[in-house]
């Protein structure tokens, strides 16, 4: 299956659409969450395809560098300040479900590839917004995988 998106057609670093599965298509109104294992997997096989043609991409540090970078873009640039004083429905999931699966999935990936800072820094982050706004439900799985 080949998936095209030209909704937001630009000239942009490759990795930001290679951090889309982590961090759930930012550009989208119909967010739901996927299943865990999978953004790992969809970023692996985008991993493979990016190295067919750029070369530097092949190594592990290189990619995944510039993968947490792009994560962090996708995160900050979608996070909107007006969230942290009430919550609205953008399609099918609401902003702070957005923000709240956002900031522990890239406290995870953070983690995971070397960034400890930024990973404390977002689960902090993640504690806080769990206590304000706790009477918001987590973000459903995408139906087609219920």
């Amino acid at each position: 299956m080949w998936l095209l998106d030209f909704e937001w057609a630009e000239i942009r670093h490759a990795l930001i659409d290679g951090a889309f599965p982590w961090i759930h298509v930012p550009s989208c109104w119909c967010v739901n969450r996927l299943p865990d294992d999978l953004p790992d997997l969809l970023v692996g096989i985008y991993w493979s395809r990016l190295a067919e043609g750029i070369s530097e991409a092949a190594e592990d540090r290189h990619f995944h560098d510039g993968l947490v970078a792009a994560s962090v873009v996708g995160f900050a640039s979608n996070t909107c300040s007006d969230v942290f004083q009430s919550d609205r429905r953008w399609g099918i999931s609401t902003l702070r479900q957005r923000n709240l699966l956002r900031v522990r999935i890239f406290e995870r990936t953070a983690g995971a590839h070397g960034y400890p800072a930024i990973a404390d820094a977002c689960g902090t982050l993640g504690e806080q917004i769990d206590t304000r706004w706790s009477d918001v439900e987590p973000m459903p799985i995408y139906p087609a995988f219920r």
